[in-house]
């Protein structure tokens, strides 16, 4: 991927966005999981025998995020409750699709991360609509993929310092789509 994590910190007076140093050079090793966000409701079966969720809320993602590296993401800003735009590096995927074609996206596409994947090939795609749309040229199918920016609050962040060959941080971060 030509992405990296970033972390922007989403000042809540101001709502301007403040980047943490969460991103290479800092970073030796970075991984990140996202899950999907597991909300109450009730489901019920309707006179047929169909499952019918009674409130229907809109999908949510969370993630974990591990880095190590010779500094964490700044501790000052990282608490819990605070809110971050996420410039994720895993990706999310769309079904099979062919061109010509706009292809509305889930989530916002981080720049230059979105590529068609067919077989054993992927070709760059280009971002419309401020990242929400991706355009699949005429002749061409496949997945796509792309790393999404996600819109998060922080819920956990843990550190560990360890002096293995040389001296490092390692640390992870739990968050949750608000």
């Amino acid at each position: 991927m030509l992405t990296d994590l970033k972390l922007y910190y989403i000042d809540n007076n101001t709502n301007s966005l403040n980047k943490i140093s969460a991103f290479s050079p800092f970073l030796y090793k970075c991984t990140q999981t996202l899950f999907s966000v597991k909300k109450d409701y009730s489901l019920i079966k309707n006179i047929y025998g169909h499952s019918v969720a009674l409130h229907s809320s809109a999908f949510k993602y969370g993630s974990i995020i591990s880095g190590q590296g010779i500094c964490p993401p700044s501790s000052e800003i990282l608490k819990p409750g605070v809110k971050l735009e996420v410039h994720c590096i895993q990706p999310l995927y769309t079904l099979y699709t062919q061109g010509p074609k706009i292809v509305s996206l889930e989530r916002p596409c981080v720049p230059n991360s979105a590529f068609l994947i067919h077989n054993t090939c992927s070709t760059p795609l280009t971002e419309k609509n401020n990242g929400r749309c991706i355009e699949v040229l005429k002749n061409t199918e496949g997945f796509v993929s792309y790393c999404p920016i996600l819109f998060m609050t922080l819920m956990t962040f843990d550190t560990k310092f360890t002096q293995d060959q040389g001296e490092f941080i390692q640390w992870s971060i739990t968050l949750e789509e608000f």
